[in-house]
């Protein structure tokens, strides 16, 4: 207790050497039986120093065995044996710099991987999981992990993420908590003050959910997760020891919490940008329909006609090789506002009764050119441009405005130029009856290599065979099943 070196002439039995009993109930059954002696023997004890600091202490022992007495530890003995604990007291200090200094530097590449891990992450389940399974690495005797979201305008704190004993739980069976006044609630207190809470000996009731037959959690840990100056909710880790967590502990985990922070709002915007995208998308995709109506309308045409052509160039564009999610959509944009350019031709020509003369024709092909310089201005329409302004090329070179040939156009307006044709045709117009479906196929296998590409004529018949949904589709103009 002095940190001094201590001489005793009878060391287990010495009083200062027991709080009660003897000093031998301190040594287990074997060390006891390396030295079977009934009374004990003189003993010195002497502080293993860092330093100043006392960090143990070195404890020799004389046997009382024999005839003749002991030999009691004089000053030469005293001395040596300091010499030997300042020895000891220095490598043992320098073992645990050295053990310290390597479980840190692996604390913090953990520290940097996981860091690394939630900057790509823009899941935040995903977060939640590496976070946990980070602080698990990081800190001892984990037994319960608890992420929080605290909802400032609310003033209530949500938990999000719940590990207990390496099982997730779902953390919707835990009510909001309302934000407790400053002093009040270990959670809320983290929250007020902005800084870790180390919390023992915590009572039966905080021990969170159970059923009765957990063992108690006896101390917690809770960490605000910062970023940009906001609070943004708190971690708790909760332990079965008392006294578990350190401040060295709790300064991690603010490392590691504060980088979650930035993860979590970062994940958070970006969710709420393709939200937002997704609500953008939809309204841009409804005023697309709308336009389309309107355009029927004024041209007189069939009603449902660009929806119709919408869904049937969907399918046969899968089938020719456009498969990705955001080509498609283009795709059916484009088929929506694939006659867009008609809004720049005259009513007089637009709706004559008669048959249009050459001037007439000239005005009329100019409709596809009118939808490129409409639709081009418009970012968001840009990619839908092909089939507004080449559905009406032609496989072999005759078509208009541009003259292509063959695969010089391009595979979204060929697919949709064969798809039209196909729905006029089936459809009655004011100036003619609808055709079977046999005449329209034949005449659509007569146009291979002339009208249409006469691959995707094969993939088109094929489909019209075995595709019930295409006929449904161009009958009744309704969506596919799946």
């Amino acid at each position: 207790a002095e940190n001094e070196p201590y001489v005793s002439a009878n060391l287990f039995g010495d009083p200062l050497h027991r709080d009660q009993g003897n000093l031998r109930e301190n040594f287990d059954p074997l060390e006891l039986s390396l030295y079977p002696v009934k009374e004990a023997g003189p003993g010195l004890a002497v502080p293993l120093r860092s330093g100043e600091e006392a960090i143990g202490v070195l404890v020799v022992a004389r046997s009382g065995v024999g005839e003749a007495p002991p030999r009691l530890f004089g000053g030469s003995d005293l001395q040596l044996a300091e010499t030997i604990a300042e020895i000891a007291g220095n490598a043992i200090h320098r073992t645990q710099l050295f053990e310290k200094t390597r479980q840190y530097a692996d604390q913090l590449a953990t520290v940097s991987a996981v860091g690394r891990t939630l900057a790509e992450t823009m899941n935040l389940i995903e977060i939640y999981d590496h976070l946990g399974t980070a602080v698990m690495q990081l800190l001892p005797d984990v037994a319960t992990i608890l992420i929080s979201l605290f909802d400032a305008e609310a003033s209530l704190i949500h938990c999000v993420y719940c590990l207990h004993e390496n099982m997730v739980l779902d953390s919707s069976s835990f009510k909001p908590l309302p934000l407790a006044p400053p002093g009040e609630g270990t959670q809320s207190e983290a929250i007020h003050t902005r800084k870790p809470v180390i919390v023992n000996d915590l009572p039966a009731v905080e021990r969170g959910e159970g059923d009765g037959e957990d063992r108690p959690i006896a101390s917690a840990l809770y960490v605000p997760m910062i970023a940009k100056g906001r609070v943004l909710g708190v971690i708790q880790v909760q332990s079965y020891t008392n006294y578990c967590f350190s401040q060295a502990d709790a300064d991690l985990l603010v490392l590691v919490g504060n980088t979650a922070a930035i993860a979590i709002e970062n994940a958070s915007l970006f969710q709420e940008t393709q939200a937002a995208n997704t609500f953008l998308e939809h309204a841009y995709d409804t005023t697309l329909e709308g336009w389309a109506r309107a355009l029927e309308l004024r041209d007189q045409e069939t009603e449902g006609h660009s929806q119709r052509v919408a869904l049937l160039t969907l399918r046969l564009a899968a089938a020719a090789g456009i498969t990705d999610a955001g080509q498609l959509a283009h795709v059916r944009r484009g088929a929506l506002l694939h006659d867009i350019g008609k809004m720049g031709i005259p009513d007089n020509v637009l709706l004559k009764p008669g048959p249009l003369d050459e001037q007439d024709w000239k005005i009329m092909r100019r409709h596809p050119v009118y939808a490129f310089d409409l639709l081009s201005r418009i970012a968001y329409l840009q990619p839908a441009l092909d089939i507004p302004y080449c559905h009406h090329e032609k496989w072999d070179g005759s078509g208009y405005p541009r003259g292509l040939q063959g695969e010089e156009i391009p595979l979204a307006a060929r697919v949709f130029t064969l798809v039209d044709v196909w729905d006029a045709l089936l459809s009655n117009r004011p100036y003619r009856p609808a055709r079977g479906v046999a005449e329209v196929i034949e005449y659509i296998r007569s146009q291979a290599g002339r009208h249409f590409d006469p691959h995707l004529v094969e993939l088109f018949l094929r489909l019209v065979e075995e595709d019930p949904q295409f006929l449904r589709i161009t009958q009744h103009g309704e969506a596919p099943e799946n």
